[in-house]
Protein backbone atom coordinates (compact mmCIF):
# COMPACT_ATOMS: atom_id res chain seq x y z
CA UNK A 1 0.00 0.00 0.00
CA UNK A 2 2.94 2.02 0.77
CA UNK A 3 4.08 1.84 -2.50
CA UNK A 4 0.42 3.00 -3.90
CA UNK A 5 0.29 5.38 -2.10
CA UNK A 6 4.05 6.82 -3.41
CA UNK A 7 2.45 6.36 -6.73
CA UNK A 8 -0.56 8.76 -6.14
CA UNK A 9 1.44 11.41 -4.21
CA UNK A 10 3.89 11.61 -7.37
CA UNK A 11 0.81 11.34 -9.72
CA UNK A 12 -1.24 14.01 -7.86
CA UNK A 13 1.58 16.28 -7.25
CA UNK A 14 2.83 16.27 -11.71
CA UNK A 15 -0.89 17.20 -12.07
CA UNK A 16 -0.83 19.60 -9.73
CA UNK A 17 2.23 20.91 -7.53
CA UNK A 18 -0.01 23.20 -5.23
CA UNK A 19 -2.44 20.33 -4.58
CA UNK A 20 -2.51 19.24 -0.54
CA UNK A 21 -2.44 15.76 -0.33
CA UNK A 22 -4.17 14.79 2.57
CA UNK A 23 -5.67 11.59 4.20
CA UNK A 24 -8.35 10.65 7.06
CA UNK A 25 -7.45 7.43 8.24
CA UNK A 26 -8.29 5.98 11.76
CA UNK A 27 -5.62 6.00 14.55
CA UNK A 28 -2.65 4.52 13.70
CA UNK A 29 -2.87 0.83 15.03
CA UNK A 30 -6.08 0.67 13.99
CA UNK A 31 -5.42 1.70 10.71
CA UNK A 32 -2.53 -0.33 10.18
CA UNK A 33 -4.02 -3.37 12.43
CA UNK A 34 -7.50 -3.30 9.65
CA UNK A 35 -6.46 -1.85 6.89
CA UNK A 36 -2.51 -1.87 6.32
CA UNK A 37 -3.07 2.01 6.44
CA UNK A 38 0.38 3.03 7.79
CA UNK A 39 -0.37 6.54 7.77
CA UNK A 40 2.57 7.62 9.88
CA UNK A 41 5.20 6.17 7.44
CA UNK A 42 3.55 7.85 4.99
CA UNK A 43 3.65 10.88 7.16
CA UNK A 44 7.25 10.52 7.79
CA UNK A 45 8.34 10.30 3.88
CA UNK A 46 6.48 13.19 2.86
CA UNK A 47 3.78 11.49 1.34
CA UNK A 48 0.89 13.06 3.12
CA UNK A 49 0.79 16.74 3.50
CA UNK A 50 -2.89 17.17 5.83
CA UNK A 51 -3.78 14.68 8.10
CA UNK A 52 -7.24 14.36 9.70
CA UNK A 53 -7.48 11.01 12.42
CA UNK A 54 -10.89 10.15 12.56
CA UNK A 55 -10.78 9.63 16.08
CA UNK A 56 -14.96 8.67 16.86
CA UNK A 57 -14.92 7.74 20.45
CA UNK A 58 -17.61 8.53 23.18
CA UNK A 59 -15.57 8.02 26.18
CA UNK A 60 -14.01 11.06 26.88
CA UNK A 61 -10.70 9.59 28.28
CA UNK A 62 -10.38 7.35 25.51
CA UNK A 63 -10.67 10.19 22.85
CA UNK A 64 -8.17 12.17 24.83
CA UNK A 65 -5.76 9.34 24.94
CA UNK A 66 -5.93 8.75 21.38
CA UNK A 67 -4.71 12.59 21.16
CA UNK A 68 -1.77 12.04 22.94
CA UNK A 69 -0.44 9.44 21.36
CA UNK A 70 3.93 9.66 20.33
CA UNK A 71 2.55 9.10 16.45
CA UNK A 72 0.21 11.91 16.28
CA UNK A 73 2.75 14.49 18.21
CA UNK A 74 5.32 13.60 15.88
CA UNK A 75 2.83 14.28 13.00
CA UNK A 76 1.93 17.98 14.67
CA UNK A 77 5.09 18.44 14.30
CA UNK A 78 5.85 18.57 10.65
CA UNK A 79 2.01 18.90 9.08
CA UNK A 80 -1.36 20.31 10.07
CA UNK A 81 -3.25 17.51 11.96
CA UNK A 82 -7.06 17.86 12.53
CA UNK A 83 -9.20 15.32 14.55
CA UNK A 84 -12.09 14.19 12.97
CA UNK A 85 -14.99 13.82 15.53
CA UNK A 86 -18.57 11.78 15.12
CA UNK A 87 -21.65 14.03 15.41
CA UNK A 88 -23.88 10.72 14.93
CA UNK A 89 -24.76 8.24 13.11
CA UNK A 90 -28.51 7.04 11.56
CA UNK A 91 -29.46 5.17 15.30
CA UNK A 92 -26.34 6.74 17.15
CA UNK A 93 -27.19 9.96 18.46
CA UNK A 94 -24.37 12.27 19.82
CA UNK A 95 -25.45 15.01 22.33
CA UNK A 96 -24.01 18.25 21.49
CA UNK A 97 -22.45 18.40 25.24
CA UNK A 98 -20.35 15.67 23.99
CA UNK A 99 -19.35 17.14 20.30
CA UNK A 100 -18.33 20.82 23.01
CA UNK A 101 -16.17 18.45 24.80
CA UNK A 102 -14.01 16.80 22.00
CA UNK A 103 -13.47 20.18 20.47
CA UNK A 104 -12.22 21.80 23.67
CA UNK A 105 -9.88 18.62 23.93
CA UNK A 106 -8.67 19.05 20.40
CA UNK A 107 -8.45 23.14 20.99
CA UNK A 108 -6.09 22.42 24.13
CA UNK A 109 -3.69 20.51 22.33
CA UNK A 110 -3.31 22.91 19.92
CA UNK A 111 -4.84 20.78 16.52
CA UNK A 112 -5.02 22.45 13.40
CA UNK A 113 -9.22 21.60 13.32
CA UNK A 114 -11.71 19.71 13.62
CA UNK A 115 -13.74 17.70 10.66
CA UNK A 116 -17.26 16.37 11.38
CA UNK A 117 -19.07 13.20 10.33
CA UNK A 118 -21.19 12.85 9.18
CA UNK A 119 -23.33 16.12 7.60
CA UNK A 120 -27.09 14.93 8.30
CA UNK A 121 -26.53 13.74 11.97
CA UNK A 122 -24.98 17.70 12.47
CA UNK A 123 -28.75 19.01 12.82
CA UNK A 124 -30.67 16.67 11.90
CA UNK A 125 -31.06 12.80 12.76
CA UNK A 126 -30.80 13.71 16.41
CA UNK A 127 -32.55 13.81 19.52
CA UNK A 128 -31.77 17.66 19.91
CA UNK A 129 -33.89 19.98 18.22
CA UNK A 130 -31.87 21.58 15.28
CA UNK A 131 -32.06 25.08 16.28
CA UNK A 132 -30.17 23.62 19.22
CA UNK A 133 -27.40 21.85 17.47
CA UNK A 134 -27.10 24.92 15.23
CA UNK A 135 -26.68 26.65 17.73
CA UNK A 136 -24.54 24.58 19.63
CA UNK A 137 -22.14 24.68 16.35
CA UNK A 138 -22.10 28.50 15.85
CA UNK A 139 -21.28 28.94 19.53
CA UNK A 140 -18.00 26.72 18.56
CA UNK A 141 -17.20 28.38 15.90
CA UNK A 142 -18.26 32.04 16.10
CA UNK A 143 -15.98 33.62 13.86
CA UNK A 144 -13.98 32.26 10.82
CA UNK A 145 -10.44 31.26 10.08
CA UNK A 146 -7.92 30.40 7.63
CA UNK A 147 -6.88 26.80 7.58
CA UNK A 148 -3.47 25.95 8.22
CA UNK A 149 -1.90 25.16 4.98
CA UNK A 150 1.39 23.42 4.47
CA UNK A 151 1.93 25.00 1.15
CA UNK A 152 1.76 28.41 2.46
CA UNK A 153 4.61 28.39 4.83
CA UNK A 154 2.78 26.89 7.65
CA UNK A 155 4.66 25.92 10.66
CA UNK A 156 4.19 24.06 14.00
Amino acid sequence: ITNYMKRVFTAIKAANKNCIVSVAPNPQRFSYEFFLADWQKWERMGLVEDLVIQVYRDDLNVFTSELEYPEVKAAKSHIPVSIGIITGLKRKFVPMTQINQQVQQVRDRNFAGVSFFFYESLWNMTKEAPQQRQTGFKNLFPTGTSYPNLLAGWKP
